[in-house]
């Protein structure tokens, strides 16, 4: 477990060069150990005073934690073994209210109950922040800070807005990057940007779709073959791969075997994909093309081989992609990125992200999450997370 003083460390409340309150917290892009695995983007968090961690998604608003009282009911290993750890009621029991269920689009859900806490950050303190316990998991519980921009029914509020209204943050804006490499790690940064953080400037591609989320895909390219597709896409840290439709199946497994540097077997080993390690440098880059705003250019989103195959054996390696339902651009697409989402302008900026600049954080980020990570309790693979049980 890391320290309370490590936690800390990386979660700041940060005066920007202008003037703006700004909140930065580490992130990192982990595969757990254990079996089985699952590969997150994960922050740490201390609530009333405990130290947890929770996944950063932009796919859902909701906010929650995992009750520890109903979680050591029902799991006989109890909090220890959970990756996110637990919630526990300190002061008073836990009042547990009226409950509410939220659906995912890999059909899990999860049940949860009101309640308040002070989240802490290095120079301030987030007062009787709303969230939601949970007390009731289909596919295994986890803890989230939801970062996304549907509203969400009262009694709850979104966590970006219960920091604004606290004055913590002057704008609704957020931004978080993720280096490359093996370990990708990097920054959430709620209230703004950090024009430090990434190369050249930021282009923008439009929210077309307030109401789902979604942005418009024009096109995309594998390895220099390019598909038009005009479509709505998500953009989604909870999901861990790139989700392609059903349809198109077989045309991109297809380029992603022929297209690169030479020709590689890529392989469906139950309901993922995997390749030889040593194969992974030649698969080709995938490239996204998005509608830019108005009168704008589109904007080209890169996703090289790097990005999206991960090791997840000796010799084994994961090709993060996945068939059926929405397009949805999960974690392959943010390493190597920086961006920034503006829901009330309608728009996200995208630009790559400075390594040079970014050594730091990743230094944190590593050294904590490699002396603490735990087995976790995890749900589907499908779409929402990464779970893999071949072996």
């Amino acid at each position: 477990m890391v320290s309370s003083t490590s936690f800390l460390a990386g979660i700041v409340l940060f005066v920007g060069s202008c003037g703006e309150n700004i909140i930065r917290m580490p992130i990192s892009r982990i595969l757990t150990t254990g079996k089985p695995a699952e590969l997150l983007m994960v922050t740490p968090l201390k609530v009333d005073g405990q130290d947890m961690y929770a996944q950063v998604d932009t796919g859902s608003s909701h906010t929650q934690l995992v009750w520890r009282t109903w979680y050591e009911s029902v799991s006989p290993k109890g909090c220890g073994d959970l990756f996110y750890k637990c919630y526990h009621c300190v002061s008073t029991e836990c009042l547990k209210g009226p409950t509410t269920s939220i659906h995912y689009v890999d059909g899990s859900t999860l049940t949860v109950f009101p309640h308040f806490g002070d989240f802490y950050f290095d120079g301030a303190t987030a007062i009787a922040m709303k969230f939601g316990l949970v007390t009731g998991a289909s596919r295994g519980p986890w803890a989230a800070i939801g970062l996304g921009s549907r509203s969400v029914k009262p009694p709850y509020k979104r966590f970006v807005d219960q920091l604004r209204s606290q004055h913590l943050i002057d704008s609704g804006v957020f931004s978080l990057y993720l280096s490359s490499g093996r370990a990708p790690s990097g920054e959430l940064i709620i209230g703004g940007d950090d024009p430090s953080k990434y190369v050249g400037h930021l282009e923008y591609f439009g929210i077309t779709d307030k109401g789902r989320q979604k942005n418009t895909l024009r096109s995309f390219n594998i390895g220099g073959k390019v598909h038009r597709e005009v479509q709505p896409v998500l953009f989604d840290t909870g999901t861990s791969v790139i989700n392609f439709p059903e349809r198109l199946r077989a045309e991109v497994v297809s380029l992603l075997q022929t297209t690169g540097t030479s020709e590689v077997d890529i392989v469906k080993v139950g309901n993922i994909y995997i390749v030889d390690c040593d194969d992974k440098d030649h698969l080709p880059t995938m490239r996204f093309i998005m509608q830019g705003l108005v009168g704008k250019y589109d904007v080209t989103i890169s996703v090289p081989s790097a990005a999206y195959v991960i090791e997840i054996l000796p010799g084994t390696c994961h090709v993060g992609i996945d068939f059926g339902g929405d397009w949805i651009m999960g974690l392959p697409a943010f390493v190597g990125n920086y961006y920034s989402v503006d829901y009330v302008g309608a728009k996200i900026g995208v630009a790559k992200e400075d390594t040079a600049k970014c050594d730091t954080i990743r230094n944190f980020t590593i050294e904590s999450y490699s002396s603490s990570l735990q087995v976790s309790i995890v749900r589907s693979w499908e779409i929402r997370a990464f779970i893999i049980d071949i072996i």
